[in-house]
């Protein structure tokens, strides 16, 4: 009989089930790594479950194993401050990411990590930086955000064998992000930023009216060429956190892309940057406007800020709070699905629930009871 092999989380790392032996009432597991030596692959047995083995114990056997055969791989973990340093430094990041991370690091990371070996920061470690943090007032969310930036700085300093240690963000559960950024604006506090917008920066002004009119992102807007404009269709396509996605223009938003794409190529930004490229997202101008406008008064809280991103939800809000069904704002806005579009739900109007009420009355005692 065929004994079936089993892949672990940790690369490289196999288990098998035993057919004679017990543990825990249960068939004991035999753990097992595979590495090529001379390009020959060989298959190494680590222990069983019985004996105390794990597959993180397994993976660090193939840690030390790959260590001997390969000099390039250190055997002693770098110090988190060196291989966050060189993450920033090294991996390819978007300028907001970077300056978002550098602050979580200086911040939050380095006092709990700076000096300690990778190979120190345990799952449980990571856990009590999450409870730690949280019961500080830190945003769940944000501590989210700053263990997944972890999780892919291990993974990252790991392809470039800095070690051969698997991500222990992994092996945790993150802080559910309870706090879903819903702000949206009203009419007039929409007509008063666009109008503060307009007399500052055209460029922003019409990103702004576009995002407002289509629920387009930031991003998709950034890079939106001439040649993705089908003016006969009335619809762009834009590049989208998923991957491309068609977005539907309105007459307004035919009206200001025909005016930005006038003169130029199919290959040029509608939003150009100064030094080339398109502008940037970090560009002041948009939350410079907001903060005059006294549209984030002290002490709101992260999920209720007025942001670029606010413009996006405005617009989902707006439809289903005029009676677009969900499933067709779930398409305007390209969710990957529904439950991503559920928040608006508490927006439909009351007529809908008036509608429901009307199946009661099949149910009412008649006149003849």
């Amino acid at each position: 009989m065929t004994v079936k092999t089993s892949t672990t989380r940790f690369p490289g790392i196999y288990t098998r089930e035993s057919s004679k032996r017990r543990h825990d009432g249960k068939p004991d597991i035999v753990f097992y790594y595979r590495i090529k030596v001379a390009g020959v692959s060989r298959w190494v047995k680590c222990g069983w479950r019985s004996e105390g083995m794990n597959a993180r114990l397994a993976a660090e056997m193939r840690r030390n194993a790959l260590a001997q055969l390969n000099p390039a791989i250190p055997r002693v973990a770098p110090l988190f401050a060196d291989a966050w340093n060189w993450y920033m430094t090294q991996h390819p990041l978007s300028k907001a990411t970077r300056s978002t991370a550098q602050s979580y690091a200086r911040q939050h990371l380095f006092p709990a990590f700076g000096g300690l070996r990778l190979n120190s920061i345990t799952p449980e470690l990571l856990t009590e930086f999450i409870r730690s943090r949280t019961a500080a007032g830190l945003d769940p969310g944000t501590v989210r955000h700053m263990l997944t930036l972890v999780g892919i700085m291990f993974n990252v300093t790991r392809k470039a064998r800095l070690h051969n240690l698997s991500s222990p963000v992994q092996d945790i559960s993150l802080p559910a992000n309870y706090e879903k950024r819903i702000r949206y604006l009203s009419h007039d506090e929409a007509r008063l930023l666009l109008d503060a917008l307009k007399k500052r920066s055209l460029p922003w002004h019409d990103m702004a009216a576009l995002s407002l009119l289509t629920g387009a992102r930031l991003g998709e807007l950034l890079t939106l060429t001439a040649g993705q404009i089908d003016f006969q269709n009335g619809t762009a396509e834009v590049m989208g956190k998923t991957g491309r996605r068609i977005i539907y223009l309105n007459s307004s938003a035919v009206d200001i892309l025909k005016a930005r794409t006038e003169g130029r190529v199919s290959t040029e930004f509608l939003f150009p940057g100064t030094k080339g490229g398109h502008m940037s997202e970090t560009h002041p101008v948009f939350t410079d406007t907001v903060r005059r406008l006294g549209l984030n008064p002290k002490g709101t809280p992260n999920h209720r800020r007025v942001v670029f991103h606010t413009l996006r939800h405005t617009f989902a809000s707006w439809l289903v709070m005029q009676g677009v069904p969900l499933y067709t704002v779930q398409k305007l806005l390209g969710h990957a699905n529904i439950l991503m579009t559920q928040r608006y739900a508490h927006l439909a109007p009351h007529y809908e629930r008036a509608a429901a009420e009307k199946i009661s009355l099949h149910l009412s005692p008649s006149d003849d009871d």
